[in-house]
């Protein structure tokens, strides 16, 4: 059996050369619990304690912790899980993967929903607002800034009213109107009002800024709504050079 030794100051206790032994046993009247041979209290937090097999001791408050973070994590699935089928404007990165899985190519069917097309919905025109082009077409195929893409057509809206400013019907499957054709209006001419130009055309297939399109013919609008020029590349414009 191994003495105790006492080197340099007299003062100092005998420290034993024996290991200290970690007892986990419950029993009390032997100490610190889990402290064999030392009655002195102990300043081993609980969180710090070492079991026989070396491994460390989790403090029941990183239990209580550990268990709050999964109940909170189970209640954002349960959030995600209520509507998978779809992602939509604002989803998050990791929403629209997994509604889509990662990507593989651009022609992978794209499971995403703004609103349904209303059947009998009536078409939109300049000054639409957002929900009337929902009802009029649907979800759009694309949307990039303010562009509202519908296969190779597309519409255009304000950024800041979020009302149709024009459009491009390159794919003729807008449902858009703006006015008949009118077969026995006379041809506009320089001059002529947005509205005899709809009367003498029709919906224009594109409305660009003051320019209005007819295929690959446009018609050109000054500030005033007024005819100052146009382009009949299309050969397909009702108009004249004679003002009466």
């Amino acid at each position: 059996m191994n003495e105790s030794t006492n080197i340099g100051n007299p003062d100092e206790k005998p420290v034993s050369d024996t290991p200290q032994v970690i007892d986990d046993s419950s029993q009390t009247g032997f100490g610190n619990e889990g402290d064999s041979g030392h009655d002195s209290p102990s300043t081993v937090n609980e969180s710090q304690k070492i079991n026989n097999d070396g491994s460390n001791k989790i403090a029941s408050s990183d239990v209580v912790s550990n268990e709050t973070e999964l109940t909170a994590s189970s209640e954002i699935s349960m959030v995600i899980v209520e509507n998978t089928n779809f992602f939509t404007l604002g989803s998050p990165k990791e929403k629209v993967i997994d509604v889509m899985g990662t990507s593989t190519s651009i022609n992978h069917t794209m499971k995403v929903s703004i609103g349904t097309k209303k059947k009998g919905a009536a078409p939109f025109t300049i000054g639409s607002s957002v929900q009337d082009v929902i009802d009029a077409m649907g979800t759009p195929t694309s949307i990039i800034g303010d562009s509202w893409g519908y296969d190779y057509s597309a519409v255009q809206l304000n950024s800041s009213s979020e009302e149709v400013i024009g459009w491009s019907n390159i794919s003729d499957n807008l449902n858009v109107f703006m006015g008949p054709r009118i077969k026995t209006a006379a041809p506009f001419t320089k001059g002529s009002s947005k509205q005899q130009v709809i009367h003498a055309m029709g919906t224009p297939t594109s409305v660009i800024g003051d320019s209005w399109g007819y295929g690959f013919s446009t018609v050109q609008f000054d500030l005033n709504g007024k005819v100052t020029s146009w382009s009949n590349m299309d050969k397909n414009l009702k108009v004249t050079m004679n003002s009466k």
